[in-house]
């Protein structure tokens, strides 16, 4: 009889029947797993969505559903780059990763899928510049206009 080992995440429940990656569980942060993680944003975009939906239609120049299946790509795709063997070595050991952005490989997926969708020019570059500058505020104290990107730079 085969035996499957699993994984219980603590905090969300979420069951890792595979045994090719640690044999544990992915997590996006210490004590959170990728899955609850991903679920909290989709819940948050859930929470304020509709105060947006709008003006984000009107400014990307694409239907308020075009921009809601956008942000809810680009959410499960942020973190992407967590999912790494090398993000999980840092979680897990704790050790410092100099060089290693998470975010560069979430926004090349991101790019990559939306670019594929052909909604417009401008949405593959939009939510690939929101994914790989996700934390950059957070990292320099930046301010919200030092993050604004002309749309004419590809």
């Amino acid at each position: 009889m085969m035996r499957l080992d699993y994984m219980i995440c603590n905090n969300c429940n979420y069951r890792e029947t595979c045994k090719y990656v640690y044999k544990d569980l992915y997590f996006s942060w210490e004590n959170e797993c990728y899955i609850q993680h991903v679920n909290e944003c989709l819940k948050e975009w859930n929470n304020i969505h509709l105060e947006y939906l709008g003006s984000l239609s009107r400014i990307l120049g694409i239907r308020r559903e075009e921009v809601d299946m956008v942000i809810r790509m680009s959410m499960l795709l942020h973190d992407v780059g967590k999912l790494t063997k090398l993000y999980q070595r840092k979680i897990r050991e704790k050790v410092q990763l100099e060089g290693f952005k998470h975010e560069v490989l979430g926004s090349a997926y991101t790019f990559k899928l939306l670019n594929e969708l052909k909604l417009n020019d401008e949405i593959p570059y939009v939510a690939g510049w929101a994914v790989l500058l996700h934390h950059e505020a957070l990292r320099r104290n930046l301010k919200p206009e030092q993050l604004i990107i002309p749309m004419n730079n590809p």
